[in-house]
């Protein structure tokens, strides 16, 4: 049952003031609007949404209320698109004057709607006049709360409590008033959505509602909201039989407070229940998916992939979700993440982690630096057990072996971990890895890692919540995660996949996994058997969730079309060759690698036409 309550504020009871705020005659309304700053849009909308949501808070006369309301709306609509507009235009998370702004331009929306509602009969008018009245309040109010939505989640902010209620009822009664499917009696659009029908706005609006919104790119709501406008969509009380049986469609329940959902068709309708079919918009991605976002984007996918990808199956849910009460480590960002994990693995004095070597020096290696049989410290060859594959304080070692084989590594009691040797071992099957002079990368800040609170953690992903976080936040970006745990420098990587402002301070996000164990690594083009250019940060997965083998994550767009290449981890180089299949973002690239036995040329090459001569980093110091 649709609680009439929760849709329509309660009738104002309060007398106004003879002369005091609001306005509450229709002279005295004109006079105050006259004297409204013209030059200056947004302090001119302030003004408005105070006496609107004065004006909805005290007892008018009969009449009154519709006269003042066309009033406040002839110098308040105008000034809806600009204002949007300029909000559109500021860059993201806003600050605090922007902030402000864009809470003022939300509650003028919200008493827009407010206004329209008292002048809506909350019964259902048994008299044709009686009902004709209502319709155009209803229209503007469901108007206003569709831009009130799209403001939201156009700053990436969570809906008001209770908006999708109110939407809801609105619908209902619309249904029950039977001017759901009647024309738009009015021109002037306050959103991205033109004015139309109730049936078929709250419709559009369903559909937005279950894109992802939290997870789209700036802008993009936008691109959706024009798109859709154009398009014949409306909701139905059970779905389309005539459509494909596997095809799920777009749910609302109208007596929650819930967004819609994608459901199966096959399941039986509720009694206050609402379905979209998505077919003519699926048409309309495959047919003319320009139509939608013109440019393909970096990455090289569309929004339109993105929107059939959504729309063509069911979400599966993979893993199991808990809520919990903790603390991780965050860094943003590849440079970041690769700069602060090498600064404190470098810090950290390892069995396995020698100064690179320097064959211009005539000084004797020190003892760290050589091995007991008098070649170069390596990574020793052993077969890893399940044990040090799950890292559990369990080394590769460079000391003595013993003369009886022995095919398990032995627990050190006064030394770290080597992660490294670890890496190296699980993708490199048994190669011994080259000692070169590792090449130096930019000097890049290092950014302090934010404490992070965990709202709810899984297998698949982790959702964190802070504060006023220093560091930038973008979709799609890499983020690096760890325990509080002092003696853990192992750093888990994932992905940052929604972001959402919960409020003026606070802000949360979706982190997706991708490997649970990262080392930072230096990356060089492979030419002529030398490594050349300018090194490049990177990180180096040993296992990833999901797939199979080790990855690698490198700066988006720079290395994209390499088949191998050099990679500096703990001092060592070695060449990868890199799978054809790449994946990630617009801010980096992930690709599969794999190890090869191809050793570096430690002097330059004199062979005539080869790539990049001129760009060669020798490895020779001479």
């Amino acid at each position: 049952m649709i609680d009439s309550d929760a849709v329509f504020p309660p009738l104002p009871e309060t007398e106004p003031e003879p002369e005091g705020f609001p306005p509450h005659t229709v002279r005295a309304l004109r006079t105050w609007c006259e004297d409204l700053p013209r030059a200056d849009r947004e302090a001119a909308i302030e003004k408005l949404c105070a006496v609107l949501g004065s004006l909805n808070r005290v007892a008018l006369k009969p009449g009154v209320r519709d006269e003042l309301a066309d009033l406040i709306e002839e110098h308040l609509l105008p000034l809806i698109p600009e204002v949007e507009r300029g909000l559109r235009r500021r860059p993201l998370p806003l600050a605090n004057r922007s902030l402000h702004r864009a809470r003022i331009f939300g509650d003028a929306l919200r008493e827009l709607a407010n206004m329209h509602l008292l002048l809506t009969p909350v019964s259902v008018p048994s008299n044709k006049a009686s009902r004709e009245k209502a319709v155009p309040h209803l229209q503007a109010a469901v108007d206003a709360l569709a831009a009130l939505a799209i403001h939201h989640w156009r700053l990436y902010q969570p809906l008001p409590r209770g908006l999708w209620r109110q939407i809801y009822g609105l619908l209902f009664f619309a249904r029950e008033l039977g001017v759901d499917q009647q024309k738009a009696l009015r021109r002037e659009a306050i959103s991205p959505l033109d004015p139309d029908t109730i049936d078929a706005t709250t419709a559009r609006l369903f559909v937005l509602g279950s894109t992802g919104v939290n997870a789209l790119e700036i802008g993009d709501i936008d691109l959706l909201a024009r798109w859709i406008a154009e398009l014949p969509v409306h909701g139905s009380a059970t779905p389309n039989p005539e459509e494909h049986p596997d095809l799920p469609v777009l749910r609302a329940d109208l007596d929650t407070d819930h967004p819609p959902g994608l459901v199966l068709r096959n399941l039986p309708a509720g009694e206050n229940s609402t379905h979209v079919e998505l077919g003519p918009l699926l048409e309309a991605l495959r047919n003319q998916p320009e139509s939608l976002d013109p440019a393909r984007r970096a990455d090289g996918r569309t929004l339109a992939e993105r929107m059939l990808r959504l729309w063509s199956r069911l979400p599966t849910r993979r893993h199991s979700r808990e809520s919990v009460n903790e603390q991780r480590y965050c860094l943003f960002g590849l440079t970041r993440i690769q700069a602060y994990m090498q600064a404190a693995l470098d810090s950290r004095q390892g069995p396995a982690r020698p100064a690179p070597t320097d064959t211009a020096t005539t000084e004797a290696p020190q003892d760290d630096d050589v091995h007991p049989d008098g070649r170069p410290a390596t990574v020793n060859v052993i077969q890893m057990s399940d044990a040090a594959r799950a890292d559990s304080g369990l080394s590769l070692s460079d000391g003595h072996r013993s003369t009886e084989p022995d095919d398990d590594p032995h627990p050190l009691a006064d030394q770290g971990t080597d992660r490294a040797g670890h890496a190296w071992e699980d993708v490199g099957r048994g190669l011994e890895i080259a000692d070169h002079e590792e090449p130096k990368a930019p000097i890049v800040k290092r950014q302090q890692p934010e404490h992070w609170q965990v709202e709810d953690i899984g297998a698949g992903g982790v959702r964190l919540r802070l504060q006023n976080p220093q560091q930038t936040l973008l979709i799609g970006d890499l983020v690096g995660l760890r325990e509080q745990d002092p003696g853990q420098i192992g750093w888990t990587v994932g992905v940052l996949r929604w972001i959402r402002f919960e409020t003026d301070d606070e802000i949360s996000i979706g982190v997706e996994y991708l490997a649970q164990r990262c080392m930072p690594v230096l990356v060089q083009l492979y030419r002529a058997g030398r490594a050349v250019r300018e090194p490049r940060p990177g990180l180096f997965a040993p296992v990833r969730i999901g797939q199979e083998g080790a990855a690698l994550m490198l700066p988006a767009q720079e290395l994209d079309h390499e088949q191998r290449l050099v990679v500096w981890l703990n001092g060592r180089a070695r060449v990868l060759a890199l799978d054809a299949e790449r994946t990630g973002t617009t801010l980096f690239t992930e690709v599969g690698c794999r190890m090869t036995d191809i050793e570096l040329d430690e002097a330059p090459t004199d062979e005539p036409g080869t790539p990049d001569a001129g760009d060669a980093l020798s490895l020779d110091p001479h």
